[in-house]
């Protein structure tokens, strides 16, 4: 993929925890491309979004549903759509977009805090807890 996006880029794989800070990590990047195979819904989206990165992603992200495609990130239907995976990175060259996309991936992302998810969690288990409730014995 980084040949066919040529022109110095640099693509760095992190596979499993590095030794410094993630945020470290994120700062220095300019894109976060997470072509996964499958994820429920990937902590790291909300990370790198939350860092003011554009992600790439694919729909096998449950992450991906965060994400307006073109508005605080990109999202491809499979983890095979290199051609489209490689556009998208060669557009957010740009940096005025790769910044426009950034700072809207971060406010997207601060709008999901622990103390929402929190919130949604109770709420569905008082949900449930009725429906269980009122269920003919």
């Amino acid at each position: 993929m980084v040949e066919r996006v040529g022109d110095g880029t640099r693509l760095v794989i992190v596979d499993s925890p590095p030794s410094c800070a993630m945020p470290d990590v994120y700062a220095a990047a300019d894109v976060f491309l997470f072509p996964t195979i499958y994820d429920p819904f990937a902590n790291v989206t909300l990370e790198a979004m939350a860092a003011g990165l554009p992600v790439i992603t694919t729909e096998a992200n449950g992450g991906s549903q965060v994400l307006v495609h073109g508005n605080n990130g990109f999202v491809v239907s499979h983890n095979r759509c290199v051609k489209e995976m490689v556009e998208l990175v060669s557009s957010l060259r740009d940096s005025s977009l790769r910044q426009s996309i950034g700072a809207a991936a971060k406010e997207t992302a601060g709008s999901w805090s622990l103390e929402r998810n929190v919130k949604a969690t109770l709420a569905l288990i008082q949900e449930r807890g009725r429906e269980i409730s009122n269920f003919p014995a």
